[in-house]
């Protein structure tokens, strides 16, 4: 094949401009489905956790005993939901990343300026790309998760001082920080978007 041929076939195997603003559209509005979704998620969740355990809290003190004993197990469902919630959270978060990418490349692909796209001109995220949703779902979902494991304990008459809960809290809010961390922070191969600094 002729060096003719082959630039001919690579010209062919470039996108046009009306497929790449197809694909950028696409991209876009996947990206701002997932945003809504989650920042509502993010807004019920600690709303319904609190009203619902106030709720089982002041009931069970109103009838004694006979509610207590089902507060455990309740709590122990609470807790679960929340963690499957937080593993549909953390999916989200590596799909939105993911489309960030793919948008960034596509505005360089339309020779969009960083200032004049969403996605390559947004603000880098500091403390190690956490500053923003990821640190914010997970510190409202540990703190869900441990709401209603304290409704939990309250029902199986577990006894914790509340020294040793906000300690436990502390160690698992930083742990889980960090092992966020480590599963967004970018890859070697992957190629930083334009606004991170080298």
């Amino acid at each position: 094949m002729s060096d003719q041929a082959k630039a001919a076939a690579k010209s062919e195997d470039r996108p046009t401009p009306e497929h790449l603003a197809l694909a950028y559209e696409q991209v876009h509005n996947r990206y701002a489905g997932i945003t809504e979704f989650r920042a509502k998620l993010l807004g019920l969740l600690p709303l319904a956790t609190g009203t619902g355990t106030f709720l089982l809290l002041q009931r069970a003190q109103d009838q004694g005993n006979q509610l207590r004993g089902f507060l455990g197990p309740i709590g122990i469902f609470g807790l679960v939901v929340t963690l499957g919630l937080l593993v549909y959270e953390l999916r989200g978060m590596q799909r939105c990343q993911k489309l960030e990418e793919q948008g960034a490349a596509l505005e360089d692909e339309m020779n969009l300026r960083p200032e004049l796209g969403p996605f390559r001109g947004q603000p880098y995220r500091r403390v190690g790309g956490m500053v923003g949703a990821p640190a914010a779902g997970l510190i409202v979902y540990i703190a869900t998760a441990f709401a209603w494991l304290c409704l939990a304990g309250y029902g199986f008459k577990w006894s914790l001082s509340l020294t040793w809960g906000f300690v436990g809290f502390a160690v698992v809010l930083a742990v889980s920080l960090f092992l966020l961390w480590l599963s967004l922070r970018p890859k070697a191969s992957t190629r930083p978007l334009s606004s991170n600094p080298p």
